[in-house]
């Protein structure tokens, strides 16, 4: 029911595709950089985050 009290009833099919093989893995290897970090620097880079993607080359999002 939406916000003006309409509604829709509807049927409809999902079709799963699930590709034998194909599952999304975590990423391992996770790093952050042990550098001193500045004060008061605007805009300053913190850290840098490095990880290992098992599902190379989809890359790591």
């Amino acid at each position: 029911m939406d916000k003006g009290g309409l509604t829709k009833a509807q049927t409809f099919a999902v079709k799963v595709i699930d590709q034998e093989g194909d599952t999304n893995v975590a990423p391992t290897a996770i790093t952050l950089d042990a550098d001193p970090i500045t004060e008061n620097v605007q805009g300053g880079v913190i850290g840098n985050l490095t990880v290992t993607d098992p599902n190379d080359p989809d890359g790591v999002a």
